[in-house]
């Protein structure tokens, strides 16, 4: 008997809770917005992703310097593996992902304009990160 409650239970849990993500929408957020919103976060992640591109070739150079030749601070060289992945993450998803979004929502709109300005983002950001770690496959 104990089983078969158990059974009922663990059936009725199971199936009830198949829709429990549909009554969670949020009425006060909205999932779409405006290209003239998305292109501020575009050009600043880009600001962004150029500073972690000069951090990383700093700490390259220097331990190319500090490996062939003598220095003081050698053993002071802290190269942290997570700003490497960092400026790969945020080349793909910080400018390049919000890129291709803001051309979908320029397109639905109508924005020529942002179109235009997503596409040379897009390039941009591609080619700094072509020139930093070699071929990219493209979005």
């Amino acid at each position: 008997m104990k089983k078969s409650i158990i059974l009922i239970l663990f059936t009725l849990f199971f199936w009830g809770c198949e829709d429990f993500l549909d009554v969670n929408e949020s009425l006060d957020n909205d999932e779409r917005t405006t290209p003239n919103f998305m292109l501020p976060a575009v050009l600043g992640n880009m600001a962004y992703q150029h500073y972690g591109q000069a951090e990383t070739t700093v700490y390259i150079t220097q331990y190319v310097t500090t490996e062939f030749g003598t220095n003081a601070v050698k053993d002071r060289w802290d190269y942290r593996g997570i700003l490497r992945y960092g400026v790969w993450r945020r080349h793909y998803f910080d400018v390049a992902g919000n890129a291709h979004k803001m051309i979908q929502f320029a397109r639905d709109e109508g924005s020529q304009n942002y179109i235009g300005v997503g596409k040379v983002m897009m390039a941009f950001s591609f080619l700094t990160a072509t020139d930093m770690f070699g071929d990219m496959p493209i979005l």
